[in-house]
């Protein structure tokens, strides 16, 4: 009767053991389940996006590092060269309905075109004001109603960014239209 007992009691336990497996195998990895960006080491964000001072919806936001590279070969008579490297930098990349606004100045610049990013704190205090390339900001897009950018943030130090809460990104034409 004993005997019985013990293992009446021991299959309940087992019971209890091989359910409560169960239950862990099935439940947990979905607790910890992360996106594609969390897992490449990417960080969703927040900021507040803008284009010539009015905020833009966007749906997704991250800031991830990327590999960039570049080169240049060329020849000259009978001979030529080449160089080029590599390097990984952080990128802001984000989702929006619209592009940004582009403006156009009568200014004299080594570029023709070029973005304007400013940074600004929770007190709308400017941070930084600079200028980058068109070529660092990528622009994609669903040829309808969605915009994909991802900006190279190497030319903007990235301990700025953590007081930051408002970016503003317009692109810059030369041109004969004036702004207001």
């Amino acid at each position: 009767m004993k005997k019985l007992m013990l293992e009446s009691n021991f299959r309940k336990k087992f019971q209890t053991l091989t359910f409560l497996v169960i239950v862990l195998v099935a439940f947990i990895p979905n607790l910890y389940s992360q996106s594609l960006i969390e897992n490449l080491g990417g960080v969703k964000t927040n900021f507040i996006i803008t284009t010539d001072s009015v905020e833009m919806t966007v749906l997704e936001q991250a800031i991830i590092k990327r590999g960039v590279r570049d080169y240049k070969a060329g020849t000259f008579g009978d001979g030529g060269y080449g160089y080029g490297y590599g390097l990984q930098t952080f990128h802001l990349e984000l989702i929006t309905k619209a592009e940004f606004v582009e403006k156009y100045r009568r200014e004299k610049r080594s570029y023709q075109k070029y973005y304007t990013i400013k940074l600004f704190d929770e007190k709308d205090t400017l941070l930084l004001n600079t200028e980058i390339k068109l070529s660092e900001l990528k622009k994609f897009s669903n040829g309808d109603d969605l915009f994909i950018y991802s900006l190279d943030l190497r030319r903007i130090p990235i301990i700025l960014l953590d007081k930051t809460t408002t970016i503003n990104i317009d692109k810059i034409k030369k041109g004969k239209k004036q702004d207001k």
